[in-house]
């Protein structure tokens, strides 16, 4: 297995011999990472007037923010960016809710348009 480590000891207490083998296995799935690297993701100044950035350590991600009532108000595949603003000047004042997807894995946040 990819990030296992085994390690085996063999011990001999009074003449009797037991062998022990451990397990150590490291990471984990490459959608539990995704899941950091979505939950780490900074989104600032929010709330806001007129733009904010959304910042993300990965390369290749996509945004989708949506008004209160779930219409898709503006949205984008980002490539090569780890940091990548977003214009809303042009909405009107109130809740928007930002997904943010990378590699199928999904995280919604608050942005506020003051």
């Amino acid at each position: 297995l990819p990030g296992t480590c085994t390690s085996t000891k063999d011990q001999d207490h009074n003449a009797t011999r037991s062998n022990t083998t451990s397990s150590i296995v490291a990471g984990g799935n490459s959608s539990s990472i995704e899941e950091h690297l979505l939950n780490a993701a900074k989104i600032y100044p929010n709330p806001t007037n007129s733009s904010f950035t959304i910042k993300l350590n990965a390369d290749n991600w996509s945004y989708t923010l949506m008004d209160v009532s779930g219409r898709i108000v503006t949205a984008d595949h980002v490539q090569n960016q780890n940091q990548y603003e977003v214009d809303i000047s042009n909405l009107s004042n109130g809740v928007y809710v930002l997904h943010l997807n990378l590699n199928g894995n999904t995280i919604s946040r608050r942005v506020i348009k003051n």
